[in-house]
């Protein structure tokens, strides 16, 4: 890895990990002690991941820093905190019909933006597991790994 790249790397110190199997830490800041998720991607659309970090979006965790080196993807991007849907549902068992229609169009508020751009970009995982639900119940999806700009000429 290039000397700049190690260097912007080594301000964030590990705290734990989050998804061993698939490169995912929770990292500290050393410098202004702000908590974030660091993940090494292999499979990945830069495109989508520039896209997100010019463009903040509520529901979307903010980009804070992306290293692209060696075939690989650096994503550094803040910490959620919350409870996964997988495992709200677990332990609270079904949503009632007034939850589930509230969280379904938190997620075509933040899907509905990004489906409208030219070209669209698509998540391509939408499962349990990457719906955040924060302490004041607002949904935020994660886990752009498989997202795509959608190529695909559209249909009319």
């Amino acid at each position: 890895m290039r000397l700049e790249n190690e260097l912007r790397l080594s301000y964030y110190r590990e705290l734990s990990d989050v998804d061993e199997r698939h490169a995912v830490k929770l990292v500290q800041h050393t410098e202004s002690g702000r908590v974030f998720v660091l993940k090494r991607l292999k499979i990945y659309d830069i495109a989508v991941f520039r896209y997100l970090e010019e463009h903040p979006s509520a529901g979307i965790p903010r980009i804070e820093e992306l290293i692209e080196e060696d075939g690989c993807l650096y994503v550094v991007e803040e910490y959620v905190s919350g409870m996964s849907l997988r495992d709200k549902l677990t332990a609270d068992g079904p949503m009632d019909e007034g939850e589930s229609v509230k969280l379904v169009k938190q997620l075509c508020s933040i899907l509905t933006p990004l489906h409208r751009l030219d070209p669209p970009v698509v998540h391509r995982d939408i499962k349990p597991g990457n719906i955040i639900i924060t302490p004041d119940g607002k949904a935020v999806l994660v886990d752009f790994n498989s997202a795509k700009e959608s190529r695909e000429e559209q249909s009319r």
